[in-house]
């Protein structure tokens, strides 16, 4: 009565794991913990696509579903016998098998399985190529900022940050709202102290470490505000959108635009550092910078 899900990708941090585990498992009426996820095993996993530009939910998650969708069916042939009714007239739940018209006749999977034999199997197989060619496909986000400008030292100070993503139906929303989290600090980071800096006469890199690549840290950090709205997405396992890349987006130019409020100068090079900040402020530079 085990169930596994091979997939052809690799877990980058951004929970794909746990995501196309609870796929499987709502689509086969079980606990998300009776699934057991086998990952980037090219030996024993089909091939599939990477993990880059939030593809594995929106890409591998329909794949999934299909798969799970037909093990469920195959199973229902069997419990159907054991039953005595038609496989259409089955459903499953917290992984008992019932009869939809009368509940109290039902099944734990575990024993619809067992009862198969020992050397019997279920194989569920799921495909998704290509995509469709929809603008719904696409991921969308809106981030606001609030900000102080220093206007002696030019440091910026980020007070808030509110960002509302859409991600379809998030399958697991406290993932969704980690990556937003994390996706807001890629974000500082590209607008404000981010930069690879080379020396101009033996073209060596000055920012090759963390002590001189300067990352944003928590004290950098706002207080964010996230909000998901769902929406319905005929193109996606149970409306499920990808949540990552998506995220960052939004960031720079957010600040970029309060940054103008603030000073009244667009900043057009990024990072947008205090050395650049006061010398337009010191030029008394308007517009563009």
């Amino acid at each position: 009565g085990t169930i596994n899900l091979y997939v052809g990708v690799v877990d980058i941090g951004g929970g794909q794991k746990t995501i196309l585990g609870m796929i499987a498992a709502e689509e086969l009426g079980v606990p998300s913990d009776a699934v057991t996820v086998m990952i980037g095993d090219t030996q024993d996993t089909p091939y599939g696509p990477s993990c880059h530009a939030s593809r594995c939910t929106p890409e591998m998650g329909p794949a999934v579903l299909q798969a799970a969708a037909e093990a469920r069916e195959k199973l229902f042939e069997h419990a159907a016998i054991l039953l005595d009714t038609d496989h259409k007239r089955l459903g499953s739940k917290d992984g008992i098998i019932y009869v939809k018209s009368d509940p109290r006749r039902s099944i734990p999977f575990k024993k619809a399985c067992q009862n198969m034999g020992v050397d019997e199997s279920i194989v569920g197989l799921g495909s998704r190529a290509p995509n469709p060619a929809e603008p719904m496909m696409a991921t969308f986000g809106a981030q606001t900022v609030e900000l102080e400008v220093d206007t002696e030292t030019g440091r910026v100070t980020l007070l808030k940050c509110v960002a509302a993503q859409d991600f379809g139906k998030p399958i697991n929303p406290k993932l969704c709202v980690s990556q937003v989290y994390g996706g807001i600090e890629f974000g500082v980071g590209f607008a404000l102290t981010e930069e690879g800096l080379y020396d101009p006469k033996t073209g060596k890199l000055l920012t090759g470490n963390l002590s001189e690549y300067r990352m944003p840290t928590p004290l950098d950090f706002p207080p964010v505000e996230v909000y998901l709205p769902e929406c319905e997405d005929p193109f996606f396992a149970y409306s499920a959108k990808g949540a990552g890349e998506n995220t960052n987006a939004p960031t720079p130019a957010a600040i970029r635009n309060a940054l103008y409020n603030a000073t009244g100068v667009w900043f057009n090079d990024l990072p947008i550092t205090p050395d650049k900040i006061i010398r337009a402020m010191r030029e008394g530079t308007k517009g563009v910078s």
